[in-house]
């Protein structure tokens, strides 16, 4: 599955081939957003069920776009129905997004039950997901260097060690390339382990110009 936004690119993340692929954008954010089930009212004994998206990253670069702002999300999307609903969907909020392709992982999916409560309970099933393969040779440099602030959260780094590794390559050209960086902690104690997180986002606020800081 590849979005209408989506181009070949070097498999080299700094060679654009010598001209501007991307325009220039406000707001930059990388992230997985997953497939979601939400279990609706019903008599019935059989479950019901809505479908839809959620995922934190393309939550804010939705209403940065309502706002009158250019926003970017990067992630990667499975070859799947889940994957091809976010893309258009985002599209449709205005949102410019970049997904390398992927016929190997799936999207990741959410699925949230009430069972007669307020909140619901959240199962997530997001092991190997697509978004938590996004490697840098995917993403061309020219993505991030071109915006002005770049949108980090807690929960990104925490998917896999190559969404962690990715996470702080493109910290890294944010920094070089002078953007402004803005992080949301949203720490998620069930993705990683207390020294880990802390080291790792330690060094990410460092960097960061405005920070919030949440959890569960």
């Amino acid at each position: 599955m590849k979005s209408e936004f989506s181009n070949s690119f070097s498999n080299h993340p700094n060679d654009t081939g010598g001209h501007s692929q991307w325009g220039s954008v406000d707001v930059v954010s990388l992230g997985e957003t997953m497939g979601l089930m939400r279990q609706e009212p019903s008599d019935q004994l059989e479950l019901q069920f809505s479908s839809g998206f959620g995922g934190t990253e393309s939550n804010v670069m939705t209403q940065m776009s309502r706002l009158g702002l250019k926003a970017r999300w990067i992630s990667s999307l499975g070859n799947d129905a889940f994957g091809s609903r976010i893309a258009q969907g985002l599209a449709n909020e205005g949102v410019q997004v970049f997904c390398p392709e992927n016929n190997v992982n799936n999207t990741g999916l959410m699925i949230k039950t009430y069972a007669g409560k307020e909140n619901p309970d959240v199962a997530y099933y997001r092991k190997d997901s697509a978004a938590s393969r996004l490697d840098l040779k995917d993403v061309p440099s020219e993505l991030i260097s071109t915006a002005s602030l770049i949108h980090i959260t807690g929960i990104y780094p925490a998917l896999s060690s190559t969404s962690l590794e990715t996470t702080m390559q493109i910290l890294e050209i944010a920094k070089q390339s002078s953007l402004l960086i803005s992080l949301d902690v949203n720490y998620r104690a069930k993705l990683w382990g207390d020294a880990q997180s802390v080291k790792v986002l330690s060094e990410i606020c460092c960097s960061a110009n405005h920070d919030l800081g949440r959890g569960d």
